[in-house]
């Protein structure tokens, strides 16, 4: 008995073809053609789903499984109808003549025999053009599946599911707002980075408030587009999560390259590159990642996905995410090239941001970690440090403001996308050419710091309610997109 089924390989599901017979032996079933451990543990589930619908499971015979091709290693949630059913016809409890080599079966059973769509139909794309339904054979949209319990052979009850059932869209909901307290500059810090989605490095020493701010921005995103929920939703359920908002993704910095990039042993796993799209990807302590690590981010930063090569094949991952990491800048952790020294605060001096222990050899070693190429893709540097400033936003107050500018971006200039996402022809029509061309910086500016100072430059105009880009904007994105970065350079 013959039929066609589908396998995981890389990101998609692909036709193979399922070979079942009966021969002399203990009643087991025995996997031929490189099945995975799930795969050949389901026999019990499948043998039990058929004695609970009714039907005998062979008591004298072993069943032998062969999944063709042999030459790929197969690994997926639906296999269980398929061999079910081969074994039902095998056995004469079956008669029902669409059924052939010909025909797609996909579907996971439980215990009672029941069959769910699995969830690897909805998170990956197929690429077969026909699959069974019941007593239907029929051409379905990719993105739909008809599926019933092995009780439809009789009474040909038929449940529909597809994606928009499985992904809800009315379940996305803000998360609640956290009960930090920020001081104006990291509000404003805050605001243009949850307003524009622009990438960011906070650095400085341990205790200024770094990490709080990198996970306070996610909620102050605006709401995902239907679109990208249900891009993000795919990427989770493959590993049986949910999501309410859009990710947010904080790896620690002992995970290795393959636990973030994903891994391609056998078929394509996602790792959080991918679980972070359409989110927040956090590096906390960005320069105690491995190399590799930094290095395979400089990718998606550019293009919004992964492109991961395995048996020379090219599989292509989501991974478009908004970049935000922290790290200290020596080994004492204390060195902020524009920190203010000790002493300088006269009336609150015990604020006053401790003296770097560590030598001009030592800092530079430490900081070559943090290679120029993947430093560019950060569009925002921020140096912080210990502040007497008082902190008086709430993280209520920057959501409103946000707010306030995305609408005003909407209503006044139907820009429907972050400013991080703006082509340079875009934002040029909002400069004249003598600033253009005499009012940028020269020396050490990159094409990338050029784009980023005017991708900033936007979204600080939209945060005042300008629609013109004014020269205070502009000379306030530099002190995010450019002179940091001098002075890091310099240091």
């Amino acid at each position: 008995m013959q039929v066609r089924s589908f396998t995981r390989q890389g990101l998609q599901l692909v036709p193979i073809e399922v070979e079942v017979t009966l021969a002399p032996g203990l009643p087991t079933v025995r996997f031929f053609g490189q099945a995975d451990q799930q795969t050949k543990e389901s026999y019990r589930k499948i043998k039990a789903a058929i004695q609970n619908q009714g039907f005998r499971f062979p008591r004298t015979q072993q069943v032998l499984v062969n999944l063709r091709p042999s030459h790929i290693k197969k690994s997926c949630q639906g296999l269980d109808l398929a061999i079910a059913i081969c074994i039902l016809k095998l056995m004469g409890q079956l008669p029902l003549s669409f059924i052939n080599s010909e025909t797609l079966i996909y579907g996971e059973l439980n215990l009672n025999g029941e069959v769910f769509a699995p969830e690897d139909i909805t998170d990956l794309p197929l690429s077969s053009e026909t699959v069974l339904t019941g007593k239907t054979k029929k051409d379905l949209p990719m993105d739909s599946l008809q599926i019933s319990s092995l009780s439809f052979l009789e009474s040909a009850t038929h449940i529909s599911t597809s994606q928009d059932d499985n992904f809800n869209y009315k379940k996305v909901h803000r998360p609640p707002n956290s009960l930090f307290l920020f001081s104006p500059k990291q509000a404003r810090l805050l605001s243009l980075i949850a307003t524009g989605e622009h990438s960011c490095l906070i650095a400085g020493p341990a205790g200024t408030g770094k990490s709080t701010l990198a996970h306070s921005v996610a909620p102050l995103l605006a709401p995902p587009t239907r679109n990208s929920f249900l891009e993000s939703q795919k990427v989770w359920r493959s590993s049986g999560k949910d999501l309410s908002w859009r990710p947010s993704v904080a790896p620690h910095h002992t995970a290795t390259a393959k636990s973030i990039i994903g891994s391609s042993a056998g078929f394509f796993s996602y790792g959080d590159m991918s679980r972070a799209h359409g989110g927040v990807l956090i590096l906390d302590e960005l320069l105690e990642f491995s190399n590799d690590v930094m290095e395979a981010l400089r990718e998606p930063c550019d293009t919004g996905q992964l492109s991961v090569f395995s048996k020379g094949q090219a599989l292509v991952a989501p991974a478009q995410f908004l970049l935000l990491a922290t790290t200290n800048l020596c080994q004492c952790g204390q060195f902020v090239p524009d920190a203010p020294p000790s002493g300088n605060l006269k009336s609150n001096s015990h604020l006053s941001t401790p003296r770097c222990r560590c030598t001009n050899y030592r800092k530079q070693r430490y900081l070559e970690r943090l290679s120029g190429p993947f430093l560019d893709r950060f569009q925002i540097l921020n140096f912080v440090h210990s502040s007497c400033e008082e902190r008086t936003f709430t993280t209520s107050d920057i959501l409103e403001q946000v707010k306030t500018a995305r609408t005003f971006a909407l209503e006044t200039r139907k820009q429907h996308h972050p400013s991080c996402k703006m082509t340079e022809d875009e934002l040029s029509r909002y400069f004249s050419k003598f600033t253009l061309e005499h009012l940028l910086p020269t020396e050490g500016f990159s094409l990338r710091r050029r784009l980023a100072t005017l991708k900033l430059s936007r979204t600080l105009a939209d945060l005042e309610g300008c629609e013109e880009i004014h020269l205070k904007h502009l000379s306030e994105a530099l002190e995010y997109s450019f002179f940091p970065f001098q002075r890091l350079a310099q240091a």
